[in-house]
């Protein structure tokens, strides 16, 4: 599946879940929202999976990447994948860890198979967005972090992002 189609499939999941959502954690305060949000996270990001809840491998990688072991979390990763490839967060931990190492085309690859797994994980649609930033797409970049918050509206990183390049993309009003 090509990263467009996967944002295609992800704008109508995540318009859905929302739409079932969104405008009930949009409604309440936000450090309330941020509390639900990343309670829903734990969750939706284990979509794809067999089993929901905490991944040791995902919690092993992380403290690696924190310890500037990145080769070391790519491989932790990948042999976890091998065995258990239908795990959506995985592949946004292996993508984080690309990200880290400056693979780009790894992390693009990593993040198109969490969004293929589970379309609205919103932690990888936000790295595809600072992905897509990094690369030079700010348009494609901007589009990204509004889809994320309309899966997510208080996601105070993709609200900062969003309005960083709003002049940018959308030119300023005279």
């Amino acid at each position: 599946m090509s990263v467009l189609r996967a944002f295609g499939r992800a704008q109508h999941v995540g318009c859905q879940y929302y739409a079932r959502f969104g405008g009930a954690v949009g409604a309440v305060a936000p450090s309330w929202a941020n509390r639900f949000g990343h309670r829903c996270a734990r969750y939706s990001h284990a979509l794809g999976s067999k089993r929901l809840g905490h991944d040791r491998f995902v919690a092993e990688t992380r403290d690696a990447l924190e310890r500037g072991e990145t080769d070391a979390a790519i491989e932790h990763l990948t042999a976890a994948l091998d065995h258990a490839p239908d795990f959506a967060e995985r592949y946004h931990a292996r993508a984080q860890a690309y990200a880290t190492a400056g693979l780009d085309g790894p992390a693009l690859a990593a993040l198109e198979q969490a969004l293929h797994l589970n379309p609205a994980h919103f932690d990888a649609l936000y790295g595809l967005a600072v992905l897509l930033e990094e690369v030079g797409r700010p348009k494609l970049a901007y589009e990204t972090y509004v889809l994320v918050l309309k899966i997510y509206p208080h996601y105070e990183e993709a609200q900062a992002a969003r309005a960083r390049l709003h002049d940018r993309v959308m030119g300023r009003k005279l």
